[in-house]
């Protein structure tokens, strides 16, 4: 799994408890790419994964076999 510079930045700013919650579903995304209640996002560029109130918004690439994390954050801003 990797985890883009803007991703980094945004985890940077999080509060504690909410930075536990989502490092423990990104350790669960990295055995399942596709785990329940996560969804294709509109356009066909990558997927969302529900943390709570946050998001992380992420790319699979299956032939690569790896995870791109482009973006986390609270519900209203993680998709501007």
């Amino acid at each position: 799994m990797e985890l883009n510079r803007h991703a980094e930045r945004e985890l940077d700013k999080l509060s504690d408890a909410v930075l536990q919650r989502i490092v423990e579903r990104l350790r669960a995304l990295g055995e399942n790419p596709f785990p329940r209640g996560s969804k294709k996002l509109r356009g066909g560029h990558g997927y969302r994964l529900r943390v709570g109130d946050d998001r992380v918004l992420h790319e699979v690439f299956k032939l690569d076999r790896r995870i791109v994390v482009y973006a986390v954050g609270h519900r209203p801003d993680v998709y501007r």
